[in-house]
């Protein structure tokens, strides 16, 4: 018998297992394949094990499938729960006004709470400045700027801005320098923390304790 030849067929696992499942089958329909007797008690057994081995290899299959199903469908509700969470905040602005005013507009159609705001270093991410004032703007002297109204008052905390308004926060002596950023806090209608820089990079946070790019 030429051993080399019969060597390279079981070399492929599938046609070692078609010749398995072909002398099983055989026993079954033809008797004796080969001159053997069948043993008729254990050939059903091991046609069992085979269609279970194969049925088990297709449900787990489909069990894979089905958790990446599971998986790519939370994902996108994240994704949906994070876009619509950040619907409201991505309406606030944040811009400097003349060189010394910090300004916050809520273009949202709800207001906005607890609003704080900093003069902050880009490069060490440290608080350069913080207000001497606070309070609702008014259209300033110089065209398409804005001012503190009248009734500032000498905190650096606004309790409320209003849809469709705008609060401002004064930094005395303030002069420009490319180190600088505006950077305000705010709680939205839903309760979320949000912070935002002049630059409109927005991220949800649990305080102002600390500045992030």
């Amino acid at each position: 018998m030429d051993w080399k030849r019969w060597l390279i067929w079981f070399k492929d696992w599938r046609t070692g297992a078609g010749l398995v499942v072909g002398f099983l089958l055989g026993l079954l329909i033809f008797g004796a394949p080969w001159r053997l007797p069948p043993n008729w008690g254990d050939i059903p057994t091991w046609l069992l094990v085979v269609l279970g081995a194969v049925g088990g290899w297709a449900a787990l299959g489909q069990l894979r499938a089905l958790q990446k199903q599971v998986a790519d469908a939370a994902n996108e509700a994240e994704a949906r729960a994070i876009t619509r969470r950040r619907e409201q905040a991505e309406d606030i602005d944040v811009r400097r006004s003349g060189p010394s005013l910090g300004l916050i507009e809520n273009k949202s159609r709800r207001p906005i709470r607890d609003i704080t705001c900093q003069v902050m270093s880009q490069v060490d991410r440290h608080s350069l400045r913080s207000p001497s004032m606070s309070g609702r703007v008014v259209p300033g002297v110089v065209a398409g700027g804005w001012d503190l109204a009248p009734d500032a008052k000498a905190v650096s905390r606004v309790e409320v801005v209003r849809p469709d308004s705008r609060c401002g926060f004064v930094f005395d002596s303030l002069s420009r320098e490319t180190d600088q950023v505006f950077v305000a806090w705010f709680t939205d209608d839903a309760g979320f923390r949000w912070q935002l820089d002049e630059y409109l990079h927005l991220v949800q946070v649990d305080d102002e304790s600390e500045y992030r790019q």
